[in-house]
């Protein structure tokens, strides 16, 4: 926990907090925990959602900023009039972002889309102060001109992940990866990868934690439905998380939340060398790093071969999320900078 103490306001103040859609894992991640913590600080905080509201409620939600101390926006790009019409009447503007969206997923191309790049640009800009997961959002943010930008990692509740229970070596090794539909399509650009690690240890099984299903020759797969309820209780009954991606430019923007939680289920993780994933992952404590398929199949298969290791590195995994990425450790900095921000 921060040793800082915490900065309680002396008046009460009111926080109007606008998010796309309240099922989008950003929002549990990023801002959900930290709303209780804030009223305990001082400032209530009013959620709107934006999905099903029309162009005139959109409208008429920014034209009530006018109400509010202040407003925290997650993860809304603004065109120019509703940019315009939500800093005319927001005391303060918050911006939260947690994903390189100015860049296509799938794409390699150095250039942002233009039209996401503009929109994206334009809501750093206007914000007194922006939010972002990692330092790579972060030079985006100065990039684009930002007033003030606070580096605060994607969090988790620790305590409702299993550490696993490490006893020998098993006769199936099961690796593991969660996601869902729309981030299965980065996991296909590793099929060959996939591949070759079935090839070479006919005893893996590939557990997939998802909304969708993935076939790999060779290599035997588990399709898990995903479930925010199980999800823990089924990581934990894997060996070995893994976190392939491709290095582009929004890749290196991701916030490698499933990284956090293979770490905090106990689990050693072979990770491409990629943004946040690089950094979580230390090799030699936490997991390896690996870019070939050959890399690959060394890194998988000596955890494979090694219980003590396995049970070494997941210790160390589980230790650094909670003294470095728990809610509770997260909580007093983003409440901090909120707060700041809104008595500046």
């Amino acid at each position: 926990m921060s040793s800082a103490p915490l900065r309680v306001t002396e008046n009460p103040m009111k926080l109007l907090v606008i998010v796309r859609n309240p099922k989008n894992p950003s929002f549990r991640k990023r801002v959900e925990p930290y709303l209780d913590m804030l009223k305990e600080r001082g400032v209530d905080c009013h959620l709107e959602i934006l999905t099903g509201k029309s162009w005139s409620e959109c409208r008429a939600l920014y034209r009530s900023a006018q109400n509010y101390d202040g407003v925290w926006l997650q993860k809304k790009a603004m065109n120019f009039w509703d940019g315009r019409l939500l800093r005319k009447n927001a005391r303060r503007l918050i911006f939260d972002i947690d994903d390189a969206t100015m860049f296509r997923p799938l794409s390699i191309d150095a250039k942002p889309n233009r039209n996401r790049n503009r929109r994206v640009g334009r809501a750093i800009r206007m914000s007194d102060l922006a939010i972002v997961g990692n330092e790579v959002l972060a030079e985006h943010a100065y990039g684009y001109g930002a007033n003030r930008v606070e580096i605060i990692p994607t969090g988790l509740a620790t305590s409702r992940y299993i550490p696993k229970v490490v006893e020998g070596n098993p006769s199936t090794i099961k690796l593991v990866w969660i996601g869902s539909s729309s981030t299965l399509k980065l996991l296909r650009q590793f099929e060959s990868t996939l591949r070759a690690l079935g090839e070479a240890m006919p005893n893996l099984v590939l557990q997939i934690i998802a909304d969708a299903d993935l076939h790999i020759p060779s290599l035997t797969t588990e399709s898990l439905a995903w479930s925010h309820d199980h999800e823990a209780e089924m990581l934990a009954g894997a060996d070995i998380g893994i976190a392939p991606m491709l290095d582009t430019p929004f890749t290196r923007g991701k916030c490698a939340f499933k990284v956090l939680q293979y770490m905090a289920s106990g689990l050693p993780t072979v990770t491409s060398p990629v943004g946040a994933n690089a950094k979580y992952i230390q090799p030699g404590v936490t997991g390896f790093h690996a870019n070939t398929a050959e890399e690959w199949i060394k890194a998988v298969r000596t955890l494979a071969n090694d219980a003590e290791l396995r049970k070494s590195m997941g210790q160390a995994a589980r230790d650094l999320t909670c003294t470095e990425f728990d809610f509770g450790v997260l909580g007093p900095r983003i409440c901090d900078a909120i707060i700041e921000t809104l008595q500046s």
